[in-house]
């Protein structure tokens, strides 16, 4: 799924910004200019994503959902079909149909579902990614106080505290702010239409079968009345039984669990 070029490098600049706003906040260099970047840039991702919005839905991403639900409609009815026909003694079997529409929704859900996901693994890494980098000044500071408790004192360890202090209240407000961005976990739209789509081709599967079936019964019933008349017309004498059907076993058990 392509994504527009500007939103795109919009994107990529405000990674690259906190990137340096990171490194600056554990080099201890001024994060001044480097915080100033980050807003700016992620003001700048806000308002291309507004506008990405605002003009709906990528064409070239429609088309493609479209493409993948009618590939989807027509391998699952070209399959539900082998699975009737193979009863079938016609040569013309009938066409099993689908409803591209549920197919469009299924597609889309699963699209969305992965986009989402994606969003969820990118954010964990992320929060990680700054854990990482509290867990690091937190290290350095309890080896900074060990070393002192030893004895070993020296004169740029209170600007290196106040330091590593200074990072540690930027990286956890950092922190606090990128968790309170954690996109939306996964709905559960997708199972519903992963359902009900399961649900529309064994109805298609069923109606398939019965309609297959209805078929075949009418074509016994004309083949039986045939032989009724055929019966009649070579007169049978009297004592002669004719030609008769003789009933099936398996008529009566299908017959005994619902079908019939």
């Amino acid at each position: 799924m392509a994504t527009p070029p500007l939103l795109e490098k919009a994107r990529i600049q405000a990674g690259n910004a906190h990137h340096r706003l990171c490194e600056a906040l554990l080099s201890g260099e001024d994060t001044t200019a480097a915080r100033r970047a980050l807003i700016e840039a992620e003001a700048r991702l806000a308002e291309l994503s507004r506008e990405s919005t605002r003009t709906g839905p990528d064409p070239e991403i429609e088309a493609a959902i479209q493409a993948e639900a009618a590939a989807l409609v027509a391998e699952t009815a070209e399959a539900i079909a082998a699975r009737v026909n193979a009863f079938s003694p016609y040569p013309r079997p009938e066409p099993v149909e689908l409803p591209l529409s549920l197919a469009v929704a299924l597609v889309r859900a699963r699209h969305q579902h992965a986009l989402v996901e994606a969003d969820l693994t990118e954010h964990r890494a992320k929060e990680q990614r700054i854990q990482t980098r509290l867990d690091d000044l937190a290290a350095r500071r309890a080896g900074l106080m060990a070393r002192r408790l030893e004895g070993d004192e020296r004169p740029e360890d209170a600007a290196e505290l106040a330091l590593i202090e200074a990072d540690t209240r930027a990286l956890e407000q950092m922190l606090a702010e990128h968790r309170a961005t954690r996109p939306t976990e996964p709905r559960h739209d997708l199972h519903h239409r992963e359902a009900h789509w399961r649900q529309t081709c064994n109805e298609a599967e069923g109606h398939a079968l019965r309609a297959l079936a209805e078929r075949l019964q009418q074509h016994t019933i004309t083949l039986a009345e045939r032989l009724v008349d055929f019966n009649r017309e070579i007169r049978v004498t009297a004592g002669d039984v004719g030609y008769r059907l003789r009933v099936d076993p398996r008529w009566r058990a299908a017959a005994g669990q619902g079908v019939w």
